[in-house]
């Protein structure tokens, strides 16, 4: 109830962080493109050679002043809270998340959804619980769980529900990083028979957003589906 009551009293009071970068999660992944192009430009360039590294330093600069600029008890409820995500229990920990995924700048918050995933290592109803808020957290803050994609592999054991949920995450997660690996992993469940004909159909909708937010990923999507016709 506290930890619910802060989150309230911060959304209410306090400026959010990346406030910008939350409308639409698919343009800021364009907008971090665009960026790592420049940083190419600049490494490859004769002329600015030493561009790349004051451009490095800079960026760091703006992190750190990103943080100097957050209300003092703005920072204080982020620093007293964030010991929590060490918690055992799942629900401190997701309220935590929650937290930190609508008070937390960019460069913190990615420790809480470590944290969520780390206690999706339990029983099959708390695990459940815990997916539910990571799709949801997911759709608006991708960056929360970057580079934990493979925690959310199907495993054997997984009840259909809870796949449903990690299908619908990891088609939220997928990037240029990650694609091919997404998309094999996807193929795998559509030949794997012994799956449910719902979780297969789930999967193919995967597929599917997943092709029409990276276009790139077309002409994969497309060998699947000739795949799955044969």
């Amino acid at each position: 109830m506290l930890l619910n009551m802060l989150t309230r009293y911060g959304r209410l009071f306090f400026t959010r962080p990346d406030k910008e970068t939350d409308k639409n999660p698919k343009e800021h992944k364009d907008g971090e493109k665009e960026k790592k192009k420049k940083k190419k430009k600049a490494f490859y360039s004769d002329d600015e050679s030493s561009s790349s590294s004051s451009s490095s330093s800079s960026e760091e600069e703006a992190e750190e002043a990103e943080e100097e600029e957050l209300d003092p008890d703005h920072s204080a409820l982020l620093s007293s809270v964030a010991p929590l995500l060490r918690s055992r229990n799942a629900g401190v920990v997701v309220a935590v998340a929650t937290l930190f995924h609508y008070l937390a700048p960019r460069s913190q918050v990615v420790r809480s959804g470590k944290s969520l995933v780390r206690v999706l290592k339990n029983n099959r109803e708390t695990q459940y619980l815990v997916l539910c808020n990571i799709a949801t957290l997911v759709q608006t803050r991708p960056d929360m769980f970057e580079g934990t994609a493979k925690e959310f592999f199907l495993r054997a054991h997984d009840c259909t529900c809870s796949a449903l949920l990690k299908l619908e995450i990891l088609s939220q997660l997928v990037n240029e990083g990650n694609a091919q690996l997404i998309m094999r992993e996807f193929n795998a469940y559509i030949k794997d028979t012994s799956r449910d004909a719902v979780l297969i159909a789930a999967t193919i909708q995967a597929i599917g957003r997943v092709a029409a937010w990276l276009p790139s990923l077309t002409v994969c999507a497309t060998h699947i589906y000739l795949l799955i016709i044969s």
